[in-house]
């Protein structure tokens, strides 16, 4: 996939693209994507996402500037190229970028970049004018030498409603397992294995403590959880993880930790990337009357991940 920005002007066309934050690549974003690639084979075109570097809730409402991002960054330029998009248009999302028409928006994509046709979501507005209708954003398309075209409603399955508030809710409820039905894939975090203070160590379960996430990412609700770790060199592991403060054993220090125990890995992973794949939610993060309480629940928590999670293929658990 070619990542094409905004101040790079050369025409990709004859280019058939959609338009949105795509926050999360949820399961209604693939179905548009897999209309998108459909499209681009029968009509002998390049497919296009255009995305922006910004949430537009950031911009349009600077008291959602705290909202948290599903997958910020490369993380959802990773599931694009997955999805089999050519290229990924990515724009800055500003003031002057939200003013514009859906009109002028649509003159943009075609004098810049050759956007010929826009497939645009089923529900899906662009352009600062609310009250739009299909055939007037068709009309306005034709103005400017764009055939825009709707893609059908997503039928969800068992009646669930689809959408990344949706998926954050159920996520900052600890619902790994709900959001991971309405992602169409197991919710992960990635980041740096940093030096912690060996507490795990001394109890029996080492652990590896995950850093330098990007600051807008959610983070699950504080807990613990199966889930599978993924090392940088593609080696996969059941794991529980806790996310909070370790109230057992933190001694009032109430920084927010994200440690996870790798069953059946034994080497030392400092300084290198790690990715958790969130399975099933397995308790509330509690403080225990004593250390060796603790211990038993870990014991307790390490064979419920084992049953969980097992030696199944990792490929059939977080796809």
């Amino acid at each position: 996939m070619i990542v094409i920005g905004e101040n790079d002007s050369r025409p990709l066309g004859p280019v058939i693209a959609t338009i949105g934050s795509f926050d999360g690549v949820h399961r209604g974003h693939r179905f548009l994507f897999s209309i998108l690639c459909e499209q681009a084979r029968s009509r002998g075109m390049k497919s296009a996402v255009v995305s922006f570097h910004e949430h537009p809730q950031h911009v349009l409402r600077p008291v959602a500037s705290k909202l948290p991002l599903l997958t910020p960054g490369d993380e959802k330029l990773a599931l694009f190229e997955e999805l089999g998009c050519d290229h990924a248009i990515m724009l800055h999302f500003t003031s002057e970028l939200a003013a514009l028409s859906a009109r002028e928006f649509m003159r943009l994509l075609h004098d810049r970049y050759g956007v010929t046709v826009l497939l645009a979501g089923y529900n899906h507005h662009f352009g600062h004018q609310a009250d739009i209708t299909p055939d007037e954003y068709a009309e306005q398309g034709r103005q400017v030498g764009v055939e825009v075209t709707r893609a059908p409603e997503f039928q969800a399955p068992l009646g669930l409603k689809v959408s990344s508030s949706a998926i954050r809710r159920l996520l900052q409820g600890g619902d790994v397992a709900q959001a991971a039905s309405l992602l169409g894939r197991h919710y992960s975090i990635s980041g740096t294995v940093t030096s912690g203070q060996h507490i795990g160590t001394g109890l029996g379960f080492p652990t590896a403590n995950v850093g330098s996430l990007s600051p807008l990412k959610l983070i699950p609700a504080h807990g613990a959880y199966a889930a599978v770790a993924i090392t940088d060199d593609g080696l996969s592991f059941p794991a529980m993880v806790n996310i909070g403060t370790r109230p057992t054993v933190a001694q009032g220090d109430a920084t927010v930790s994200i440690e996870a125990h790798l069953i059946g890995f034994d080497a030392d992973i400092y300084g290198r990337q790690l990715t958790l794949r969130f399975v099933e939610r397995l308790r509330d993060e509690v403080r225990f009357s004593s250390v060796s309480r603790l211990v038993s629940q870990l014991e307790s928590d390490r064979r419920r991940v084992c049953e969980i999670i097992g030696n199944i293929d990792s490929n059939s658990i977080i796809n």
